[in-house]
């Protein structure tokens, strides 16, 4: 097996398609393809980089089951999707208010057991990309403006100035 499959490995991912299906046992499954772009570079329980890799496809099988731990971890996982409460049905390509999650940035564990290899999400927080020189400086110019007042105030950003001020809104 490739090195990059060990248990527990966490990627990233893009979901590049999504179905509604059944499985063998007869249970509602939402199937989400996801395009896998990425590895995480250091331990899966903490901030962390990605270091980008080869694309490539695989599925992540959200099972609706009657099974109470499994409908708790498919209720959590909608719920971290952003759609939880959202009926079963529009997640349907045919339904007239389809609820696409294509595009949708994710993280994939990928799970070993015996000779069979499954996907998960996984919800790690990973460290954002650092941004170039050039966004960091106008960003900064930006930021400084608005602490120095020569900036339009929106009210909603507060900058505490020291542990003994009170928090500035701009």
């Amino acid at each position: 097996m490739n090195a990059i499959f060990e248990d527990g490995s966490v990627f990233q991912a893009t979901i590049c398609d999504q179905i509604l299906s059944r499985n063998l046992n007869e249970e509602l499954q939402i199937i989400f393809t996801v395009q896998i772009t990425a590895k995480a570079t250091t331990d899966p329980g903490s901030s962390v980089g990605m270091e980008p890799m080869e694309p490539f496809e695989r599925d992540v099988y959200l099972t609706l089951s009657e099974d109470g731990q499994k409908l708790n971890i498919a209720r959590e996982n909608l719920k971290r999707l952003g759609v939880e409460g959202v009926d079963i049905i529009k997640f349907h390509p045919d339904h007239p208010e389809f609820v696409s999650l294509i595009d949708k940035e994710v993280q994939v564990r990928c799970r070993i057991k015996g000779d069979s290899t499954y996907w998960n999400f996984s919800w790690t927080s990973f460290r954002p990309p650092a941004i170039s020189l050039k966004e960091a400086e106008a960003a900064a110019r930006q930021f400084q403006q608005r602490l120095d007042g020569n900036a339009a105030c929106d009210g909603n950003l507060e900058v505490p100035l020291d542990g003994h001020n009170p928090p500035v809104s701009y």
